[in-house]
């Protein structure tokens, strides 16, 4: 048995290329990385719309990318 990784950006294609996989009982493919979500709760925490991100820095934010 050998083991494969998908990776990818948001919409690279790589969720299609799971779901495609999945159609066949021989492969097993989900997301299981927290990336992901700690990725999107970070820029959600330095994003203009929290009102907290003006306790951030411009430097900090660049950082944190």
């Amino acid at each position: 048995m050998k083991a494969g990784f998908i990776s990818g950006l948001p919409r690279s294609g790589s969720t299609l290329l799971a779901a495609l996989l999945r159609q066949n009982p021989r492969f097993h493919s989900a997301m299981t990385s927290r990336v992901g979500s700690l990725a999107d709760r970070m820029l959600s925490a330095v994003s203009e719309d929290n009102q907290c991100s003006v306790f951030i820095s411009h430097e900090q934010k660049l950082a944190l990318i």
